[in-house]
């Protein structure tokens, strides 16, 4: 304190040791204060009042330092503070702590009844996640052992797991090219095994919260690894075994021109696929797909993309040529549907239905109840479209393709940031541009070169000649 009474800022002379113990909802973190001279203190939250915010930090001082005369932390003091903590952890929680792998403790082999079970499990029914929280889980039980308790899943072991299964992917992928001739093996793209790697340790972690939040079969208090950093050393593994550079996710995307030349072909070829591009080209096409016929308003010339989970939804001001395509699939393939829907013999109907239509048509007896298209169909029948207007399909990019470009293509023509979040349904403005947008934009890199040239007194380079072939542009 000064002479005035105002506060001085407390200079950091070193970095202040600190650690926690347990998990929230009643992690208790332990560490060093500056403000207080390096004394260490405990902290917790504890609740103030109703509802899930209704919280507060507590603090409790241990009245002691960690460290000795020299300023070096002490390893007795810093494990009487963890033990401190762990004490007061207990207490909050309510657990005692259990020996790691002793008995009465849930095992791999044992999870998927518990989390199946028609009456009480979290995945009673089948799914597509489901089948992949499945398929995670078999691969943990061949790296970890069906003995393996869930108690056991430290940061360490969590590594090994997502390792185990990158190299996996990588060596499967390399008996793969060698059974190939050169011509063919040059065309399959390069495998790092990142992305296979990322899902096991998501699918491991999702597990996790599932056993402990819904099922109580894991304890507060067991040291399990949360969901930060090991991406990050995953992809250091990856890139020094297999690559040299930490791999870049690929996002094929189509051309402008391509995008066109698929619209324009689509209503000759599929109605399904061209509703489905006209409706939300710009948005998820599962999301579009799974669209009721209550979503479409033909009086406002609207569409409502319905969100799921952290995919939010958003409602389509629907362009001229987007309420052509609606006329067009509602008096075509959906005909029948439309008129029970109208009549009000049906209370609504899928406008993707699955199922084989009968002479091009959806009847009301099978179609108005049935299941959305699946998504494995219509990527088949959208590349069945892209053929028929004359562009090669492309693994992993189908209906994200063109979402891509079209983003691209928004961008390029100057899109403001609310209006840009509107036009793919995104939570916000930063996702667009900094995950889906192209990291290649030449007329952003032209502008730059010019600018540099500029500076150095060096005469502006040309445009090149082929550019608009190459990336979307709105004026194209």
């Amino acid at each position: 304190m000064t002479a005035r009474g105002k506060k001085v800022p407390v200079k950091r002379t070193r970095k202040p040791w600190s650690g926690s113990v347990g998990h929230e909802p009643h992690l208790v973190w332990y560490g060093e204060r500056v403000e207080k001279n390096y004394r260490v203190y405990l902290r917790w939250r504890v609740r103030t009042g109703e509802g899930e915010r209704a919280t507060n930090w507590k603090w409790r001082s241990l009245k002691l330092s960690v460290r000795d005369a020299l300023g070096v932390v002490d390893p007795a003091r810093a494990a009487a503070v963890h033990a401190e903590a762990t004490t007061q952890y207990r207490i909050l929680s309510g657990h005692e702590a259990e020996p790691k792998g002793a008995a009465g403790l849930l095992t791999l082999r044992e999870t998927w009844p518990v989390l199946t079970a028609q009456e009480t499990g979290s995945l009673p029914t089948d799914s597509p996640y489901r089948r992949e929280i499945e398929a995670s889980l078999t691969f943990m039980r061949k790296v970890l052992g069906d003995d393996f308790a869930w108690v056991d899943l430290d940061y360490e072991q969590l590594q090994r797991l997502v390792r185990a299964k990158a190299d996996e992917v990588v060596r499967l992928h390399r008996r793969h090219l060698a059974s190939l001739d050169k011509d063919a093996a040059a065309l399959v793209r390069k495998q790092t095994g990142l992305r296979a790697a990322e899902v096991v340790g998501t699918r491991a972690l999702t597990m996790v919260s599932l056993l402990r939040r819904k099922h109580s079969r894991i304890p507060l208090h067991a040291p399990i690894p949360s969901g930060r950093g090991w991406r990050e050393d995953l992809q250091k593994y990856v890139a020094a075994q297999h690559g040299g550079d930490v791999p870049e996710p690929e996002r094929p995307r189509h051309t402008l021109d391509e995008v066109r030349r698929i619209l324009r072909t689509a209503p000759s070829m599929d109605a399904r696929v061209d509703l489905v591009l006209q409706l939300g080209a710009e948005y998820r096409s599962g999301q579009v797909v799974r669209a009721m016929r209550s979503q479409l308003d033909t009086t406002e010339h609207t569409f409502l993309v319905k969100g799921r989970g952290k995919k939010l939804g958003t409602t389509v001001m629907l362009t001229s040529g987007q309420q052509a395509s609606v006329h067009r699939a509602l008096s075509g393939y959906l005909r029948q549907l439309e008129a029970a829907y109208l009549a009000k013999e049906i209370a609504d109907y899928p406008l993707f239905p699955s199922g084989r239509l009968r002479k091009g048509e959806a009847y009301v007896a099978r179609h108005a109840t049935a299941a959305p298209i699946h998504k494995r169909t219509m990527n088949d029948r959208f590349h069945a479209v892209e053929i028929a207007a004359g562009v090669t399909p492309v693994p992993g990019r189908a209906f994200y393709g063109v979402r891509r470009t079209l983003l691209d293509a928004a961008v390029e023509a100057g899109l403001s940031e609310e209006a840009l979040q509107e036009h793919g349904g995104w939570s916000n403005s930063r996702t667009p541009r900094d995950i889906y947008r192209d990291k290649q934009r030449p007329k952003a890199q032209k502008a730059a070169a010019d600018t540099r040239a500029e500076i150095r007194g060096e005469p502006a380079q040309a445009e090149p000649s082929d550019q608009s072939s190459e990336r979307p542009s709105p004026s194209s």
